[in-house]
């Protein structure tokens, strides 16, 4: 496959959700609410290889470390934070805990939904779909993908070509553009060329996309 932009810089506002994160599954609603609300049209992307999760891991030790001890407690620290705002967040959505821990490969459900922009089928509805099977159903087989296609009127056909054929490369060109755009984490928004990471920028981007009247939101 040929090297090409995949991400639009014609539509109002582009959107990147990570199918394994559940804080992209926490900013769905306010997503499609502003997309609504606004009557936007939008490119919705998958992010499953953000730069925050890859910057994550732990470098390896080095021997005579004057900072050892002070990076392990940095890592740690991090790690509370993490796991406080992952149990903040599976109360936000009304999930188990559990569930936010599941082991889910999304790259199928990624690539899935390059198909659905592909073939214009509903990508919201795909979108709504993967979540609540992943996240509240807590089911996590790659066969999940197939079988909510099957209910968008897509050609399942054309999906097992695309999936077993041009899909995984082109997904793997879309992260590399997203990275390059400055996309490192989930949710990920996209406006006029600037880049918004959270949904904590979805009233800042309402303004701006109501016209910037008044003044922005703190």
């Amino acid at each position: 496959m040929s090297q090409f932009k995949q991400v639009s810089s014609t539509q109002d506002l582009v959107i990147c959700l990570d199918f394994a994160d559940p804080h992209s599954y926490l900013a769905l609603t306010g997503s499609l609410a502003l997309v609504k609300d606004l009557n936007l049209s939008v490119q919705w992307l998958p992010l499953s290889a953000g730069l925050s999760r890859l910057s994550s891991r732990q470098p390896m030790a080095l021997q005579q470390d004057p900072l050892a001890e002070y990076k392990a407690r940095r890592a740690q620290a991090r790690q509370k934070n993490t796991e406080a705002e992952l149990r903040r967040t599976s109360r936000l959505l009304d999930i188990p805990l559990a569930n936010c821990r599941l082991p889910f490969d999304a790259a199928i459900a990624a690539i899935g939904l390059l198909f659905v922009n592909g073939v214009q089928a509903d990508a919201s509805g795909y979108i709504e779909a993967v979540f609540e099977t992943v996240f509240r159903r807590g089911i996590t087989s790659n066969m999940l993908v197939t079988k909510i296609l099957s209910g968008l009127d897509v050609d399942l056909e054309d999906w097992q070509h695309f999936v077993q054929g041009p899909g995984p490369e082109a997904l793997q060109q879309l992260e590399d553009e997203l990275l390059s755009l400055g996309v490192f984490s989930s949710p990920g928004y996209i406006h006029r060329g600037e880049c918004y990471h959270g949904r904590q920028h979805l009233p800042l981007l309402r303004w701006y996309l109501s016209g910037a009247k008044g003044a922005a939101p703190v």
